[in-house]
């Protein structure tokens, strides 16, 4: 994979492209094994509890379609299962146990791993975590790592983005936090007034949801290394967020309707299969592609909830 260097006044470290060429999802081998054989065990523990339950369910009375299952919104229940019956919870813990007993007779024994970084790269990484003057980010369309100065990664969000009355307002801290509980009184209203209209799974699913803990979602951006001048990105991340919760049910009940859409392509074979039913085309004809600019923010929010009730209430 390749890397990007868009440094303009500073000089990255020694090997960095040997770094980050590895891609932002290499993993890391830890020179020492991580201790976590307690929660392995639990996990196993859990995985059999679950085995043993699903043996002697039976699946065909308990079951009724999407009402009680829906793969895409299926949130793991934080209560703890009851024990195995039989002799399976015993057999799974004289496991448990002798394995313990093994790890601990040879807690000698030397367990350093040989790290999957070679001493340039591992150097690179040290200085790149103690060094704040750099800053490590994505790049549009999967083209690799990118490493900038981060004084200019910050004037691309503020100058591109940010500093745009148009789209983006700065709050207060009171004002930010006015709005996060103004929104989470609206939705959790909502959800209330239509309880009653949503199917098993679908309660279950928000029930579970809403008892994690959520987060603020975070801006960043991915920059246009394809582009001439480099352009950016903007980025919100949701994931954990409480929109996140109401976003991923909305996307669930939409992919339903979409393929009703007259202009919907499924994918590239679903084009071709569309093109080829036109028939001959004339020597004049050409296909081309659009691109719009900033799309997500340029749709106002009172006509996008207007198409969504027209699809909704069709």
């Amino acid at each position: 994979m390749s890397c990007h260097n868009l440094c303009s006044t500073l000089q990255p470290p020694q090997g960095f492209e040997f770094l980050l060429g590895l891609g932002l999802k290499f993993c890391i081998q830890q020179q020492k094994p991580p201790d976590c054989l307690k929660t392995a065990i639990d996990r196993l523990r859990h995985s059999i509890r679950v085995k043993a339950l699903m043996s002697v369910w039976d699946i065909t009375a308990n079951s009724s379609g999407t009402d009680s299952y829906i793969p895409s919104l299926y949130m793991k229940s934080a209560t703890p299962l009851s024990p195995a019956p039989g002799d399976v919870e015993f057999r799974t813990e004289d496991f448990a146990t002798n394995i313990q007993f093994l790890l601990q007779q040879n807690a000698h024994f030397n367990t350093r791993l040989h790290s999957n970084l070679s001493r340039m790269q591992y150097t690179c990484m040290r200085s790149l975590k103690n060094d704040r003057r750099f800053i490590v980010c994505m790049t549009d369309k999967n083209l690799g790592p990118a490493i900038i100065e981060r004084d200019r990664y910050i004037k691309y969000c503020l100058m591109d983005h940010l500093l745009k009355p148009c789209t983006y307002v700065q709050l207060s801290y009171e004002e930010a936090k006015s709005k996060l509980t103004d929104a989470r009184r609206k939705l959790n209203h909502l959800l209330d007034f239509y309880r009653s209209y949503l199917t098993s799974a679908e309660r279950t699913y928000f029930q579970r949801s809403l008892l994690n803990r959520v987060r603020i979602p975070v801006f960043y951006i991915t920059l246009k290394v394809h582009k001439g001048p480099l352009a950016s990105r903007p980025i919100v991340s949701c994931v954990e967020s409480l929109l996140n919760i109401f976003s991923k049910w909305l996307d669930y009940k939409m992919k339903a309707l979409v393929k009703h859409v007259p202009t919907f392509l499924r994918d590239s074979n679903h084009t071709i299969e569309d093109l080829k039913l036109l028939g001959p085309l004339p020597d004049y004809a050409r296909l081309f592609t659009a691109d719009a600019v900033s799309m997500y923010t340029n749709i106002h929010c009172e006509e996008g909830c207007a198409a969504f009730q027209g699809w909704f209430d069709d």
